[in-house]
C-alpha cells in the first residue's frame, strides 16, 4: 500500500483501517505500508488503525492520526495481537490518536514491535504504549513523549511534550495528510536528530531527506516528515 489514505473506516471488532486476518488482508500475510496515512479509523475491540494479528507488517514514512478504539479495547492506532505477529515502524509518526484511556496508541498483546526513527507522542487520551511493552524494541532515533514505550537505545528521546513541535494533520505537501514539523527557536527535538544517512532519501511527501535545518547537518529528522522550511503556522 503506497501513497494511500485510509480514513474514517469502522470495524466492529478488529482493524478499523486494516486487519491482516480477515478484511483487507489474509492471515500470515506481509503488509508494507509506505508513504501512507491511516486517520480517524475506529475499531470496537482491537487496533483502531491496524490490527496485526499474524504475519509481518512494516510501516515506512507513514502517519497514524486520529484513530480510536472503543472503551476497554486495545490499541488506539496499532495492535500487535498474536505471538507470531511482527510489526516494524520506520520514519513514521503516531500521534493524536484516541485510545480512550484504557489502552495505548500502540498496544502489544503478543508478538514484537520494532521502532526506528518513529515519533510516538501526544495522543488525545491514554498513553503512547501499553501491554507487553518489553516486547517493543527500539532500533534507535525514536521519540516517546510519555516514556511508556520504554525505549532504551542511545539516541532515543522520551518525556518530551511534542504538542508545539508537530503541526496539525493537514496537507503539508504530497498526496496524503501529515503532521509536519514546526520549527522553533528552542530547537524541535525531531529536527536534525538522526544521521546523515538514515536509510531513506525521501519523506512521506516524497520530499528530500536529509535537509540541514539547524546548521549542524544535514541530518535526518525523526518521523514521517522532513522539515523543509517555515510553515504557515510555525510558532
Amino acid at each position: 500500500i503506497t501513497q494511500t489514505t485510509l480514513d474514517s473506516n469502522t470495524a466492529l471488532s478488529a482493524g478499523g483501517g486494516i486487519s491482516n486476518c480477515g478484511g483487507l488482508l489474509s492471515c500470515s500475510s506481509t503488509l508494507d505500508l509506505i508513504q501512507s496515512t491511516l486517520s480517524f479509523n475506529f475499531a470496537g475491540a482491537e487496533g483502531g488503525g491496524i490490527d496485526v494479528y499474524d504475519g509481518t507488517a512494516t510501516f515506512k514514512n507513514s502517519t497514524f492520526s486520529g484513530n480510536a478504539i472503543d472503551f476497554g479495547g486495545k490499541g488506539g492506532a496499532v495492535h500487535s495481537n498474536n505471538s507470531t505477529a511482527s510489526t516494524t515502524s520506520k520514519w513514521s509518526t503516531i500521534t493524536a490518536n484516541n485510545p480512550n484511556n484504557s489502552t495505548g496508541a500502540v498496544h502489544v498483546t503478543g508478538g514484537n514491535v520494532y521502532l526506528t526513527y518513529t515519533i510516538v507522542a501526544n495522543q488525545l487520551t491514554g498513553p503512547n504504549c501499553s501491554g507487553l511493552t518489553t516486547q517493543i524494541t527500539s532500533n534507535n532515533f525514536n521519540i516517546d513523549s510519555d516514556n511508556t514505550c520504554h525505549l532504551l537505545a542511545t539516541n532515543d528521546q522520551f518525556g518530551l511534550d511534542m504538542s508545539s513541535n508537530l503541526a496539525l494533520l493537514g496537507y503539508w505537501g504530497g498526496p496524503t495528510q501529515t503532521h509536519a514539523l514546526n520549527y522553533n527557536s528552542d530547537s524541535n527535538p525531531a529536527i536534525d536528530w538522526g544521521q546523515a544517512d538514515c536509510g531513506v532519501d525521501v519523506d512521506q511527501r516524497d520530499f528530500t531527506r536529509p535537509v540541514n535545518t539547524y546548521g549542524i547537518g544535514p541530518y535526518c529528522d525523526i518521523g514521517a516528515v522532513e522539515h523543509q522550511g517555515p510553515l504557515s503556522n510555525d510558532p
